[in-house]
């Protein structure tokens, strides 16, 4: 099994992932499509900023370049 972050967003393909992101909001979302700069296209969005104000998106690209993790419910 290969453990490259393109991997594992391969097996998180559909499923829900949350994203943290430079700027230090939280973004939860089921992965629609990505590519190898690790741009993530995301459904049902939700993004919580550090007060806990959150803010909801039926769809939602996330640069790949803002992202500190990504973090898959591979379940």
């Amino acid at each position: 099994m290969n453990h490259r972050p393109i991997d594992i967003l391969k097996a998180a393909h559909g499923k829900i992932v949350i994203v943290r992101l430079k700027n230090n909001k939280n973004v939860s979302g089921i992965v629609e499509a990505y590519d190898m700069h690790l741009n993530l296209w995301l459904n049902d969005v939700e993004v919580t900023d550090t007060e806990g104000n959150t803010e909801s998106f039926d769809k939602f690209l996330v640069r790949g370049d803002n992202v500190i993790y990504i973090s898959p419910n591979l379940k």
